[in-house]
């Protein structure tokens, strides 16, 4: 160290200045531009506001009035039932196996309530419990498929009957799958000749292992009763008369009736009689006679008389006679608002022949709503005066002169496309094919036409090797058609859509495939408030249930008369305002897990949704998200297993979500393929049928692709030019020029693809619903 510098000591104080806190109370503007780097907050919605919170003394009043509206709720169900003059329970009686006695099990539960029979059979039959002080009223059908399921919609009382010493057979687990989905209100699990078995222990590890399998379908079920021993029906009854029944829903938002007697009026009317149950019955509103269809009421009568059994209770059948019809009072008559049975809304609709739509030839595919380089739309000309053309070039020249880009919208849908008859051959098509020509393309290289043999046996290898037309899960979409017919004529009636969920589609065009009553359906702008606003008038008005009637209704079927002579149920519904009228119906279906048919869309399947039955031919569409701007759904050609989908008809308008199921004649009967629930009547919804149209890469350089095997001339390369091209490795791209005479062309993709590809090319069609017909069982 030198003497000239200094020594200098380290401090030993260390300060430490505070950061700047800047104001306190608020930040500044710059902290604020920095914090939300332009943000702007959302305006609250009214939807989202927190209500004011609910002082305690208001939430008790609250608490109180559901109480006392649920109160008066059960009290009003439980009133039909009660007093000398109550509705009878109505109880069926549904044998699971094929050795079971119905009639044994109904003579069973009248003789532990104290009453002796004789001898009984199929139909409907009344018991007197005067131990409750209940009526009841069995139902004993004939063991069918249809009988089974129609008796359990209009039962308070479901009796499942089971046997000791065989199994439950294919109708009987039909049944169980039918009525489970259908909707069915209590239900009780007896089991017959288990007195069979000497064993007790054997006994009780029956009736444990017939529970089990009854409570797979009614968790609810708590035991199996042994109809055979009296202690166990005495059970049974009590259980009848002191439970109240659940009802069902979409059967309690409408009136119904089972008819205890039908027979012709003097005037020529039919005239059923029965208790009015579920909603006040409306002598305005159609009804629909289960099996047979809707009909118009003439007037309604009471009588003062109630059905009673005969003496000593020899016969269980009701015993009324033509004295207890004797009318008392016309409770309700039609009025002027009487509902009508056509089926349209009305004739100022519109009707547009098939001439009229007929579109002149086109020069290229329709993309979404436009025709693209088409010299007869004004489009074209707006467009060229905007371009900036090279000296020279040509009004067809110039007509190429575009830039578009589109995004390729590739999801996967079901489509069957019919093989089409091939043009005849054109002579100057047969000699512009045997020509070899030379092109000189953008990278300088000479293509040469192969010779049509050898293309020919190119393109049969190229399907071979891939199976498209054996394996439609992997290849659902593509289509092959002959290389003898242009691509132009057999898609003519499709289009082109740069995307599937934005691109817009009119719901109300008319088009070739239109059919001629679609103007005149019904139409709903909104759905939900038209069925809430149905449903709340049906629960006001009408004959009060509880009431015995007599219906008379005009032009009744005689065969109903016959049927009720064969001791077959009756029952009638009456419908809904609107519920008549044709609509588009949308159902949400699955298959069901032991049906082993294999569903096509458009196959002859019976449809039953609620009380109702058609015999349809449903389109299949994808049951997906419902937020796309267009509505368009894409056509599925099977109901996959294991795969929700969109069933669509044009059928009566139905309010509510009512349960649907899908059946398919068989020589053994019908057989459960689905089953579902209504949706809703939508007839914006727009089901369109995609056909993929497959190339292979014949060279690539980078981005440029040489494609063949899509198109078989350059006429169909230049109409189909417009529409973007992709990849099944996700390259989207878009043709660039024709090559040679044999439908190879030119294309640019957004990157390289790989020589494995495949090139496809997106069409749609619009595809309408069939009109559903009415199925009868006579």
């Amino acid at each position: 160290m030198t003497s000239t510098q200094a020594h200098h000591h380290r401090s030993n104080r260390k300060s430490s200045h505070k950061s700047f806190k800047g104001h306190r109370g608020h930040a500044s503007k710059n902290e604020l531009r920095n914090r939300f780097k332009g943000k702007v907050e959302d305006e609250p919605k009214g939807s989202s506001l927190k209500r004011a919170p609910m002082k305690k003394l208001d939430r008790r009043n609250l608490a109180k009035q559901v109480q006392n509206n649920k109160r008066e709720e059960i009290l009003r169900n439980n009133r039909l039932f009660d007093g000398n003059k109550g509705a009878p329970k109505i109880v069926a009686v549904v044998p699971l196996c094929e050795d079971i006695d119905s009639e044994a099990v109904v003579k069973n539960l009248a003789t532990s309530s104290g009453i002796e029979l004789g001898e009984i059979g199929e139909g409907i039959h009344f018991v007197d419990a005067q131990r409750f002080k209940q009526k009841l009223q069995f139902i004993v059908p004939p063991r069918d498929l249809l009988s089974l399921v129609d008796v359990c919609k209009v039962a308070d009382f479901v009796i499942f009957v089971l046997s000791a010493t065989q199994q439950v057979d294919d109708l009987g687990d039909s049944c169980l799958r039918i009525i489970h989905s259908q909707g069915v209100s209590n239900t009780l699990s007896v089991v017959q000749n288990l007195i069979c078995h000497e064993s007790i222990k054997q006994r009780s590890e029956i009736k444990k292992s017939l529970l089990s399998f009854m409570q797979h379908f009614f968790p609810d079920e708590e035991k199996v009763h042994a109809i055979d021993v009296p202690q166990e029906a005495l059970n049974v009854i009590r259980a009848l008369c002191t439970q109240h029944p659940r009802g069902v829903n979409w059967r309690d938002a409408r009136s119904y009736m089972l008819v205890d007697d039908v027979r012709w009026s003097e005037d020529g009317h039919l005239v059923l009689d029965g208790v009015v149950r579920g909603q006040g019955l409306n002598a305005d509103r159609l009804v629909h006679l289960q099996g047979f269809g809707e009909y118009q009421i003439q007037k309604i009568l009471s009588y003062a008389d109630v059905p009673t059994a005969k003496a000593h209770n020899d016969s269980m059948d009701i015993d009324i006679g033509s004295k207890a019809m004797d009318a008392a009072d016309i409770l309700a008559i039609p009025s002027a608002e009487i509902d009508n049975l056509s089926e349209f809304m009305g004739e100022n609709y519109l009707d547009v022949a098939h001439e009229d739509v007929m579109e002149a030839p086109r020069k290229v595919v329709r993309l979404d709503d436009f025709h693209f380089f088409d010299e007869e739309d004004g489009v074209v000309d707006k467009a060229k005066a905007k371009k900036e053309l090279p000296v020279g070039t040509s009004d067809y020249q110039a007509a190429w002169i575009l830039d578009t880009d589109s995004d390729v919208d590739v999801e996967d849908d079901g489509d069957e496309m019919a093989t089409e008859s091939v043009r005849d051959d054109d002579p100057e098509t047969e000699r512009r094919s045997n020509t070899v020509t030379e092109t000189v393309t953008d990278q300088n290289e000479m293509f040469v036409d192969l010779s049509p043999g050898e293309e020919e046996q190119q393109l049969e290898a190229f399907r071979r090797s891939r199976k498209e037309y054996q394996d439609d899960l992997e290849f659902p979409d593509e289509v092959n058609f002959s290389s003898l017919l242009q691509a132009r004529d057999r898609f003519r009636k499709y289009r082109g859509m740069k995307s599937f969920r934005t691109s817009p589609w009119d719901s109300e065009e008319i088009d070739l495939n239109t059919p001629e009553f679609w103007k005149r359906l019904t139409r709903l702008e909104n759905y939900k408030a038209t069925k809430n606003r149905m449903l709340k008038r049906a629960s006001v008005g009408g004959i009060k249930p509880g009431t015995r009637v007599q219906v008379y209704i005009s032009n009744g079927p005689q065969e109903a008369i016959d049927l009720y002579s064969q001791r077959r149920s009756l029952a009638i519904y009456s419908l809904l305002e609107h519920e008549h009228k044709l609509a588009v119906l949308n159902f949400v279906i699955t298959p069901s897990v032991n049906s082993t048919e294999t569903i096509r869309s458009k196959d002859n399947l019976v449809l039953q949704c609620g009380s109702r039955r058609w015999a349809v031919q449903p389109l299949f569409s994808q049951h997906g998200a419902s937020g796309t701007k267009n509505n368009v759904r894409k056509f599925e050609r099977y109901m996959h297993p294991g795969r929700t989908t969109v069933a669509t008809i044009v059928g009566p308008l139905i309010f509510g979500n009512i349960p649907a199921l899908l059946f398919k004649e068989s020589p053994t009967g019908l057989q459960l393929v689905g089953t579902g629930s209504f949706m809703n009547a939508d007839h914006s919804r727009v089901i369109v049928k995609r056909s993929i149209i497959t190339g292979h890469p014949f060279k690539i350089h980078k981005r440029l692709v040489t494609v063949r095997f899509m198109f078989f001339n350059p006429d169909d390369v230049e109409y189909f030019k417009p529409i973007p091209l992709f990849t099944k490795y996700g390259r989207t791209g878009h043709i660039k020029e024709s090559l040679g005479t044999h439908g190879y062309f030119k294309a640019t993709f957004d990157s390289p693809i790989q020589q494995v590809d495949t090139i496809g090319l997106n069409l749609y069609k619009r595809l309408y619903p069939r009109v559903a017909q009415k199925y009868t069982v006579c």
